[in-house]
């Protein structure tokens, strides 16, 4: 099966850091959401899919300087660790 998205380093992608599909309830516009960022560019960002073809992708708007990993806690909340910035929750806006 072929990849359902692919980014360039060209386009400054170096060092992708997959994350989580988002469960939790303090954002449910994101529900459902794949959550990934690089290494490299600060953003953070969402992908959905819906019978294995991509159906949204988006910039969240959340810079996160070299971000390392993405995980969740025990209700889904997401989390971020950056080299940079130490850990952070996600938060609605």
């Amino acid at each position: 099966m072929p990849p359902v998205f692919e980014m360039r380093h060209a386009d400054g992608w170096c060092s992708v850091t997959g994350g989580v599909v988002y469960r939790g309830e303090n954002i449910p516009d994101l529900q459902g959401a794949y959550l990934f960022g690089d290494y490299c560019l600060p953003g953070l960002h969402g992908l959905t899919l819906e019978d294995g073809e991509v159906t949204a992708q988006r910039e969240l708007g959340v810079d996160v300087a070299s971000l390392v990993s993405i995980d969740e806690d025990a209700y889904g909340e997401v989390y971020l660790l950056s080299l940079e910035g130490g850990i952070s929750r996600l938060d609605p806006a």
